[in-house]
């Protein structure tokens, strides 16, 4: 495909330049034939190197934390926030929320209250009489949980009970009064039991093995998934789909992959290979010790082959919801990546293809546009360009539903050097999560620099867990005699990306130490999301630049928070 492809377009190219050498008759036979020969040569080189299915050369790599792509998604963010009004279904609304809880962190606006206002009411209602469909009642689980899965537990158990109760008997989701499967909505009953899971709820694994055989029994011969997937009588005999392509294909294989770490077929497995074993993760979960009776070969297999289809037809171009597709596709990739083991390129070219694609369709005020409308668009985007899937795949793994796990994610060389009395000692960071706590919440501990150190070496998710239980030790300290725990302790806060640690950080813009106040600014702007140093002040700083830089820093909070207290 991608030979042919190459061909195609070097053949078409060429016989165009050829019609215009022929239409204009050049003057110099000579000049013509060099002309061509020369366009021949230089097509040799450019389609000499590997290309995927329809994709031009992407002109940079990009990543999440790539200033175009935190950009446009504090962009983003910031159009569901004041949008999402727009979007009268309680499953869209559940979308933008999750897009904004992900990204931003932020547990306090009106998207949550309003969202949850419409989920309740809708959930109260039977799918045949305005009540939740199949869409939104994925969409709504996930973003219930992802958010609070404590505080919504009743809501979270009656949408997860409906859900179990309209799932088809061939083990597949669909619409009301269709006996067929649904490849489309099937990926989201799938996402929202995996994310159940991850949560520490309790989930059906029999609903789990229904959706996985029919999976394995929708597959098409070529390797493809089709829309409403015909049921093959057995696995290992596949039927012909219809209305297959890369978007249902995406869907039914990030499902299987997703099914796959349910159901403990092919476990997702930790990321940090090189954790010393009295330091690997520890499984609490008695539902990830599950033994599935699906074949592993038969996954292991139908895996292959839709992979090998879709690498072979990828494509950035989809016409009809190219957002809904783009989420799809991480959603897939990101799973595929995390349990199909080997190295993982943080710039990978499907990710590349698409973000490139999203950031020149961006207006400016952070929306995009399709049929899915403004609102759901734009959240589908902000989730594709953070990877919000990579995301929570490595929280799970790193904690263990909320609770810390001792030794998870922390890094393997556990030693840090400094100076004392002009000897270079070593100095060992926290090996466990109790370690890490108690060494950030005691001022005297000697490990609460490599503590803070320990920090930047975690998954963001990590690092915020372990923040929101220190956080209020942590403020004390920015009052402490030594600058060097004063500047421990800002850096620390800024890791929570919590607001609520602003005007602490505030007030050590004030500090009489420069290198205290230069930590409290990049905490800020890792809060805020600003580059370059955000409002400043800059090093070698004087006081009326500082004050000046504090003006602005609390003119932006105020923005945020308007009745905040900034004594």
């Amino acid at each position: 495909m991608r030979e042919s492809f190459r061909n195609a377009f070097a053949s078409q190219l060429f016989s165009r330049l050829l019609k215009k050498v022929m239409i204009r008759r050049l003057h110099c036979p000579i000049s013509a034939y060099a002309l061509i020969l020369a366009f021949s040569f230089l097509s040799v080189l450019s389609f000499s190197q590997p290309l995927k299915a329809d994709a031009p050369p992407i002109p940079k790599k990009l990543t999440p934390k790539s200033p175009e792509v935190v950009e446009a998604l504090d962009k983003m963010c910031a159009y569901l926030a004041t949008h999402y009004q727009q979007e009268n279904r309680a499953g869209g609304m559940a979308l933008a929320a999750l897009a904004y809880y992900k990204y931003t962190g932020e547990k306090h606006h009106q998207i949550y209250v309003d969202t949850i206002t419409a989920i309740k009411e809708k959930a109260t209602k039977e799918p045949s009489n305005g009540g939740l469909d199949i869409y939104e009642t994925g969409l709504s689980l996930i973003f219930l949980v992802e958010y609070d899965p404590v505080g919504n537990k009743a809501l979270i158990d009656a949408i997860y009970k409906s859900l179990l109760d309209r799932q088809k008997p061939h083990g597949g989701w669909g619409y009301l009064g269709r006996d067929t499967g649904d490849t489309s909505q099937t990926q989201y009953g799938v996402l929202s039991t995996w994310t159940l899971l991850k949560a520490r709820q309790s989930v059906s694994m029999p609903s789990g093995e229904k959706a996985i055989d029919w999976l394995l029994k929708t597959q098409d011969p070529e390797g493809c998934f089709g829309y409403q997937g015909a049921v093959a009588e057995r696995i290992g005999q596949p039927v012909k789909q219809t209305e297959t392509g890369v978007c249902m294909t995406a869907a039914a294989l990030g499902s299987l992959y997703i099914l796959s770490d349910v159901l403990n077929i092919g476990r997702v497995a930790p990321v940090d290979n090189a954790l010393q074993d009295a330091l690997k993760p520890v499984e609490k979960d008695l539902q990830r010790n599950y033994h599935s009776p699906t074949p592993p070969r038969a996954v292991a297999e139908v895996k292959q082959k839709g992979n090998e289809w879709f690498d072979k037809n990828f494509k950035v171009e989809y016409s009809t919801w190219p957002y809904y597709y783009y989420y799809a596709v991480e959603r897939y990739e990101s799973f595929r990546e995390a349990m199909d083991g080997g190295s993982i390129d943080p710039s990978p070219y499907w990710y590349n293809a698409i973000a490139n694609r999203i950031l020149t369709s961006m207006s400016r005020d952070g929306a995009v546009s399709d049929s899915c409308n403004s609102v759901c668009a734009t959240a589908f985007a902000a989730l594709f360009l953070m990877r919000s899937t990579k995301r929570s795949i490595e929280k799970d793994r790193y904690l263990g539903g909320g609770e810390l796990i001792g030794g998870k994610g922390f890094p393997t060389d556990m030693t840090r050097s400094t100076v004392r009395n002009g000897k270079v000692v070593s100095k060992r960071a926290p090996t466990t999560a109790e370690e890490m706590l108690e060494a950030l919440k005691d001022p005297d501990n000697e490990a609460l620099e490599a503590a803070v150190d320990s920090l930047d070496e975690m998954p963001p998710e990590l690092a915020k867990a372990i923040m929101s239980q220190t956080a209020q030790q942590i403020q004390k300290l920015v009052s402490d005699p030594k600058p060097e725990r004063r500047t421990a302790a800002v850096k620390a806060l800024g890791k929570s990306g919590e607001l609520d640690n602003v005007p602490v950080l505030l007030y050590a813009l004030t500090d009489p130490d420069e290198t205290v106040v230069l930590a409290a600014r990049d905490s800020l702007c890792t809060i805020a999301r600003k580059l370059n140093g955000g409002y400043g002040p800059m090093e070698g700083f004087d006081e009326l630049q500082r004050d000046k830089a504090i003006a602005k820093w609390k003119a932006w909070f105020k923005s945020i928070r308007p009745n905040a207290e900034l004594e």
